[in-house]
């Protein structure tokens, strides 16, 4: 059984019968009915599907599934159940392309692969909500009262401010939908040029200005709040120079760091030579950064620091007059990834 970010525990199958082999059927229980019956949520085409496992081991049991219709992140109960899901649809991808050329090249003299995705045309992966404290365009914290939406061209995490333009979405066949202002800007300039480049001499000039009137209404940017920004933190630039999801850190992960005598539990990116705190895995702006070169990697055996946790979880950061940075792990494996990560940091090579 695999859990989807979504409300449903979900049962996936991938239907190798021959007439059914190009499709993903997305399917939940139904709790009225036959025992065992399912109800079909989505049907997922194959061609142009693909699946990406994230890089943090914290998240080691999830994958996500992008297709031109749909895209989620789901969980496995375990690593080895993940990695077998992965291998079948995977295998179910490459039989589906397999199948597909060798038709058309019946037809056609050269086969070419899908195009990549584009923004608008293909359905983003959602960023969960518990991963995001922030807005990912403005730095704005969230609240009870302050909302967070979600971007239908990108899929991240943003406020209101930043997510009220409305634009026709390919994947959604053209159906207006919510998009973040740097969305907004890509979708409309690469729409306005799609659309010069498919005028023919035959178009009259009364026809083109219909055509450019009709794409500009689909077009709707959202109504600026100016008193608004005057509320926005400014935020030191060192903070805003990595994000949380870093896909080049050197290492990143949940840690709990020694903060007055108490743990403080927070998500950590390594990248070049600097230790990066943030509140969530998919924040743009840190709490802090520590630059890390010069310190020294120790282990600990202080019972002040390791009371009532195991001493194999802790490792700290020491350097002459300067407090010690003091970290805590969530497995002795984790422990082990981030001490030959500090090791490599804190030297000049």
């Amino acid at each position: 059984m695999l859990r989807s970010r979504c409300i449903y525990h979900v049962l996936i199958n991938v239907l190798n019968i021959s007439q059914l082999s190009d499709v993903l059927l997305y399917t939940s229980p139904m709790t009225s009915g036959p025992h065992g019956a399912l109800r079909l949520n989505y049907e997922l085409p194959l061609e142009g599907m693909r699946v990406d496992t994230p890089k943090a081991e914290d998240f080691k049991n999830e994958f996500s599934v992008i297709s031109t219709s749909r895209s989620f992140t789901l969980q496995a109960s375990t690593a080895e159940e993940r990695d077998e899901w992965i291998k079948a649809l995977r295998e179910a991808i490459e039989d589906n392309a397999s199948r597909r050329s060798t038709f058309l090249q019946a037809k056609m003299p050269t086969y070419q692969q899908p195009a990549t995705s584009t923004l608008g045309k293909q359905a983003p992966v959602w960023i969960p909500d518990y991963r995001v404290t922030m807005c990912q365009q403005c730095t704005a914290e969230f609240t009870l009262t302050f909302r967070r939406h979600h971007c239908r061209a990108c899929g991240k995490v943003v406020c209101d401010h930043c997510s009220s333009n409305r634009a026709p979405l390919q994947y959604k066949r053209n159906q207006v939908a919510r998009v973040c202002d740097t969305c907004f800007e890509v979708l409309q300039k690469d729409f306005e040029s799609k659309y010069e480049g498919s005028m023919t001499v035959e178009d009259t000039q009364e026809a083109r200005i219909r055509r450019v009137s009709s794409l500009k209404a689909q077009f709707k940017r959202g109504i600026r709040d100016s008193n608004r920004n005057k509320t926005r933190k400014k935020v030191p630039e060192r903070l805003m120079e990595v994000c949380a999801s870093d896909e080049a850190s050197q290492m990143c992960g949940y840690l709990r760091m020694m903060v007055r005598r108490s743990w403080r539990r927070g998500w950590f990116v390594l990248k070049d030579r600097v230790l990066y705190e943030y509140r969530a895995p998919e924040d743009v702006c840190a709490l802090q950064s520590f630059p890390v070169l010069g310190y020294a990697v120790k282990t600990t055996q202080d019972r002040e620091m390791t009371e009532g946790i195991d001493a194999c979880l802790v490792f700290q950061l020491t350097h002459c007059n300067q407090p010690p940075l003091v970290f805590q792990a969530d497995t002795p494996h984790l422990t082990e990834k981030w001490i030959g990560a500090m090791r490599e940091a804190v030297v000049l090579t």
